[in-house]
């Protein structure tokens, strides 16, 4: 991938491949460690994903090679079924590969030597694309066998079978009834357009997210196509991945992968959860701020969320961060765009008041909108919070007047004292006050908060370990120059403060 840690931890290595809508695929991939360092297992571990779903956990091509070290080749093969859907007769193949951090390697990078892809006949011996036709309203959906077309992922090698999704797939059938019939015990969230709901697939031995909404909103329909439209171009550790949809009958629903512990605002306050440690709330952070720099700077065209709140944060069975909700999302249309010119939309508390002003939406007022999260994460208490004294009911503006009066630990979440390091804190206050900043133009970019994040995360794991900590300056601005910071020799964190590109 490349020789910064950071960079590499922040994107995905993918190769997306366009292919006739109906058919089976054979995939072949091709690995072969041929270069040093990387001569012993454990040098470099990663993920394969193919559609957006795990085909691989852990591959150490070393390892699958039993010993053959440098040099002795391998391939993996695949069996891969693309359907027919109502949008286009064609479809893309992704495959996609990431560091396995879980793994502890000793470099943090991937690497794919060779990709084959092979067009199988259907049972009729033919190879020619589907013809298109235009769906048709139908009776109301008997949702016993309601579903949507299924990508099917099978590993030559005997691995086990995978529903995968590009944008429409799993079939909804599998969801449980009472899922269905939107059992209020089942509710777990509501999004902007609809109620989500705790279900079930694959018999009962795979649990998902539900949204289901109505076309009776003109808004949700909209916001619906958009998350659609999104999560299907969009692949990354720290975005919630899509499952399936269904659009048929006026109905709207969109199949998520389940995210056990919920979202990051569950955890902050009015909770009965354990608080969650500094060390846990930086890891968070850092992983939602990987997600948003790369909808900033790896996706193409650049998107910006529009609504980052901590509602939008979801930890999973590991607590690994990932954004959600990307109904609001805007696309920046072309590589010299500054901005997008937009009716206000987003959450009251989160809003960056010059793009509330001027009405003019750019990556910066994403950056607006995460400082507040980061200082809600900091104090364990609302964006907005109306039962406190006037002046203290934005959190933005308080946390500010704290900032600037030297009394930030008077704000700070109780359940934090005496667990935060000095300099830690120092250094996640200082970008946590530069993504608010007034002008959009004076706030760092995501990249920049990020590295910042990284850089505190460091602090606080060196004070713990009782070692000196150190205090590198604040990076801000997007000029996106090269830098470095070396302690005792050895490189901490990526060169790259404002990569770009997938």
């Amino acid at each position: 991938m490349g020789p910064y840690t950071s960079v590499n931890l922040n994107y995905n290595l993918t190769w997306i491949v366009t292919v006739d809508a109906g058919f089976y695929y054979y995939v072949r991939l091709h690995f072969c460690e041929i270069a040093y360092p990387f001569t012993k297992v454990n040098m470099r571990v990663f993920d394969v994903f193919i559609n957006n779903q795990t085909a691989v956990q852990g591959l150490d091509v070393i390892a699958y090679a039993n010993g053959g070290g440098i040099g002795a080749p391998i391939y993996l093969d695949f069996v891969v079924f693309l359907p027919n859907t109502s949008a286009s007769s064609q479809q893309d193949i992704w495959v996609s590969l990431h560091p396995d951090i879980d793994s502890n390697p000793v470099y943090t990078d991937a690497e794919l030597n060779g990709l084959e892809i092979f067009k199988i006949n259907n049972s009729n011996g033919n190879l020619a694309r589907p013809i298109f036709q235009s769906k048709q309203q139908t009776v109301e959906p008997d949702w016993s066998a309601r579903h949507c077309s299924a990508h099917l992922i099978v590993s030559v090698h005997g691995m086990e079978a995978l529903e995968a999704t590009k944008s429409d797939s799993v079939k909804l059938r599998h969801i449980s009834a009472i899922t269905i019939k939107q059992s209020e015990s089942l509710v777990i969230g509501v999004g902007g357009f609809a109620k989500v709901y705790r279900g079930e697939i694959d018999g009962g031995s795979t649990c998902v997210a539900v949204k289901r909404g109505s076309r009776l909103s003109n808004q949700g329909a909209h916001e619906f196509q958009t998350e659609i439209d999104m999560l299907s171009k969009l692949r990354h550790r720290h975005l919630v991945s899509l499952v399936g949809y269904c659009d048929e009958n006026d109905e709207m629903i969109l199949v998520y992968d389940y995210m056990a512990n919920r979202t990051l605002r569950d955890h902050l306050y009015k909770t009965q959860n354990p608080p969650l440690l500094w060390k846990q709330r930086l890891d968070i952070c850092i992983g939602a701020a990987r997600g948003f720099h790369y909808l900033h700077t790896g996706a193409k065209p650049s998107i910006i969320h529009r609504d980052i709140k901590t509602t939008n944060i979801l930890l999973d069975g590991k607590w690994v961060a990932k954004v959600s909700d990307f109904g609001l999302c805007k696309a920046i249309p072309e590589l010299d765009c500054t901005h997008v010119s937009t009716a206000v939309k987003g959450s009251f508390g989160y809003l960056d008041p010059e793009y509330f002003w001027k009405q003019k939406l750019t990556e910066k007022s994403d950056v607006y909108s995460f400082g507040v999260v980061l200082f809600e994460v900091l104090c364990g208490r609302p964006a907005l919070d109306r039962s406190l004294p006037e002046e203290q009911v934005g959190l933005s503006n308080w946390a500010l007047h704290c900032k600037q009066n030297d009394m930030i630990d008077q704000i700070i979440d109780p359940n934090l004292k005496g667990d935060i390091s000095p300099g830690s804190l120092e250094k996640f206050v200082e970008i946590a006050e530069k993504c608010l900043a007034s002008q959009g133009i004076e706030r760092p970019s995501m990249g920049d908060v990020l590295w910042n994040l990284e850089v505190a995360l460091q602090m606080h794991s060196n004070f713990e370990m009782g070692e000196s900590s150190f205090n590198p300056t604040l990076i801000s601005g997007s000029e996106g120059m090269m830098s470095s910071i070396v302690v005792n020799g050895d490189s901490v964190f990526s060169d790259l403060r404002s990569p770009k590109g997938s």
